[in-house]
């Protein structure tokens, strides 16, 4: 994390008139290792991901919310508490552990963040899942490779 200079440059740059970039450095079925590059003011919204993780800032800063996540069986909605909101600078990690892995991700800066993100599990085609602010619950399953 302290040196960005280990991830090549065209993985540390979002592609042409793309917000996120999202590079694939080494992906095997128990252990994945990206970058991902997030423009100016983008987020992502509250999310699981169903394996550990770590994220690590090489350049610039992200801003994690981190939730605690009640069903809403009654409602059709989930309850998410805030548990902490976090600013993480170059060098920081952020640990994911079943449990303790639903966050929301958001570069509150006019510059470029790039992370390096390591996760337990290929991610393409897991069943996850994403909640909008109200607490709505979708699934999060793709076909590709989405690491975030």
């Amino acid at each position: 994390m302290t040196n960005p200079n280990v991830v090549p440059v065209e993985f540390r740059r979002r592609p042409r008139d793309q917000r996120r970039g999202r590079y694939m450095l080494h992906r095997a079925p128990r252990f994945n290792v990206t970058s991902v590059v997030w423009g100016p003011g983008e987020s992502a919204a509250a999310h699981n991901h169903e394996t550990w993780g770590v994220i690590g800032v090489i350049d610039n800063e992200i801003e994690e919310t981190r939730y605690r996540v009640e069903e809403g069986a009654a409602s059709g909605r989930a309850k998410l508490e805030v548990k902490a909101v976090m600013r993480h600078a170059p060098g920081a990690i952020s640990c994911l552990v079943p449990g303790d892995e639903v966050h929301a991700m958001r570069n509150p800066t006019e510059r470029d963040t790039v992370e390096i993100h390591v996760y337990g599990k290929d991610l393409a085609g897991l069943k996850r899942k994403i909640w909008d602010a109200d607490g709505t619950e979708k699934p999060l399953i793709t076909p590709k490779y989405m690491n975030c």
